[in-house]
């Protein structure tokens, strides 16, 4: 039909082309002009996202905030803290034994001739692949890590608190100058886990123990830091009674935890107060992490600042060879028939393992041994000859 139609019109094949070309052109022409409304109409619905970016607080003000709430994270509290009776409490992950740490360093800092007792019932135990040996201070000597050991060294702590206190009494009613002592700090960690292995009468014993320490301690030069996850009544054994003259340090997960502030003597509004406005607060703010405090009876948030662990204890070799010297007589008793790695047992009392190199007990003990023996070996003269001979007696190189 179509060649009929171009042989009747006379038309040329490239004119039937470039019509039929037209023909399509002016039929989308048509087309457009119809649906331009509707493809219009499509092209205008866009997606629609949800964004609160469109009402963001302006950088400049978040900055301004931020370093309201620096100059709020107060850190000046940080010194005296370091010198009472208190209580850390911090969940898993808060840095609780971190503080503790902290906290023992700082006593050694200050009194580097001060006696210290570490109580820790998951000694060893840390997070992550890290062991906490607690500076590597001595077992049993220093740190104890049984529950019965650590009820023992409670007691003896208090017991302590009272006597100096008892002399000091004694000695300003004749006249006489104050006692001087040395300083003691007593740490406990995990000390709710520490309580619920105790009888009921022990908790009872040790609590009445931890509340002479704490009322009387501090004008005896004696300081206790209890470490535990929760300060919550009916959970931590510890009575509001005793918390009151505790300051208490509540860490990152602890401080929004609003059942620890129920042990406190204050009000269930102002604890609220507080707690409410630390929720505005990032866990740590240009090096600072944010806590909760209860200081001189006040709850506040504070800073935490950097706080030091990284330290190496140095033995006080005077020191050592003071506590060696008090074996000298039962050293001398012996006539030579004990080595000093069996007097070290049988006479100190101590255990094999803690015959170190670093453990500068033990090496003033063993050359004072060997010095003894030495000189019994030379011949031994009247005891009063000998005594004063092995006073006088230097003790051989280390070997």
């Amino acid at each position: 039909m179509a060649e009929i139609h171009r042989a009747k019109r006379d038309y040329a094949y490239g004119e039937v082309w470039s019509g039929s070309c037209q023909a399509v052109d002016d039929l989308f022409e048509s087309t457009n002009k119809e649906l331009a409304p509707v493809f219009n109409r499509v092209r205008g619905q866009r997606q629609r996202l949800v964004t609160s970016a469109l009402s963001q607080v302006p950088m400049g003000q978040v900055i301004a905030d931020r370093m309201a709430q620096k100059g709020q994270l107060s850190t000046d509290w940080v010194d005296e803290f370091s010198r009472r009776s208190a209580c850390i409490v911090g969940e898993s992950g808060d840095g609780k034994t971190h503080t503790l740490l902290w906290r023992l360093a700082e006593f050694i800092k200050a009194n580097p001739q001060g006696q210290l007792h570490v109580c820790d019932i998951d000694y060893g135990s840390g997070h992550g692949d890290g062991s906490n040996t607690w500076l590597g201070l001595p077992l049993e000597s220093v740190v104890h890590t049984e529950d019965g050991e650590i009820l023992e060294t409670v007691l003896a702590v208090s017991d302590e608190v009272s006597q100096r206190a008892h002399e000091t009494k004694l000695a300003i009613a004749a006249g006489e100058p104050k006692p001087e002592y040395q300083p003691i700090l007593l740490l406990i960690d995990e000390w709710v886990v520490t309580a619920e292995m105790w009888t009921k009468a022990e908790r009872e014993t040790a609590l009445s123990a931890l509340k002479n320490i704490v009322h009387r301690g501090l004008k005896q030069g004696v300081q206790c830091v209890l470490g535990m996850h929760s300060l919550a009544v009916n959970q931590s054994y510890i009575p509001k009674g005793l918390v009151q003259h505790l300051e208490v340090l509540f860490l990152w997960r602890a401080a929004q935890n609003t059942d620890n502030f129920s042990n406190l003597p204050i009000s269930p509004s102002a604890a609220q107060d507080v707690t409410e406005a630390f929720k505005g607060y990032p866990r740590e703010l240009g090096g600072v992490r944010s806590a909760i405090a209860f200081l001189n009876r006040e709850l506040t948030i504070k800073g935490i600042p950097h706080l030091n662990v990284d330290v190496e204890l140095v033995p006080d070799d005077a020191g050592a060879a003071a506590w060696a010297e008090q074996f000298r007589a039962a050293i001398v008793a012996a006539n030579g028939s004990m080595s000093a790695t069996k007097a070290w047992e049988k006479i100190a009392g101590q255990k094999a393992y803690q015959r170190k190199a670093e453990n500068a007990e033990w090496i003033a003990f063993r050359d004072l041994v060997n010095s003894v023996n030495d000189a019994l070996k030379e011949g031994a003269p009247p005891d009063g000859e000998l005594n004063e001979r092995l006073a006088t007696s230097e003790a051989p190189p280390s070997l």
